[in-house]
C-alpha cells in the first residue's frame, strides 16, 4: 500500500462515519476530510468500497463487510 493509499483508506472511513452520524452534505463531508472537490471525494470512495458515498449512505449495513475485506487485502503487504 502506497502512502497516497493510506491516507485515502483514512480519509474513507471518516468519510463513512461522517455519512452516518451527520447531516452534512457531500460537498461538506469531502472538504472535511481533506478532498478538494466532491469529483475526487466520490471517485475514491467508488474505487474503495464498489459504490458511491450516496449509494453507501442509503444502504449502511454494506459498510462493515467491504470496508474489512478491503483493509484485510490493502494490508496484507505491511
Amino acid at each position: 500500500m502506497t502512502p497516497n493509499d493510506h491516507v485515502n483508506v483514512v480519509r474513507i472511513q471518516e468519510a463513512s462515519r461522517l455519512l452516518l452520524k451527520s447531516h452534512a452534505t457531500m460537498g461538506e463531508i469531502a472538504y472535511r476530510v481533506g478532498y478538494g472537490n466532491v469529483s475526487t471525494f466520490n471517485r475514491n470512495f467508488k474505487r474503495m468500497l464498489g459504490m458511491t458515498p450516496y449509494q453507501w449512505k442509503k444502504s449502511p449495513d454494506n459498510y462493515a463487510g467491504q470496508m474489512l475485506n478491503f483493509m484485510i487485502s490493502a494490508l496484507k503487504g505491511w
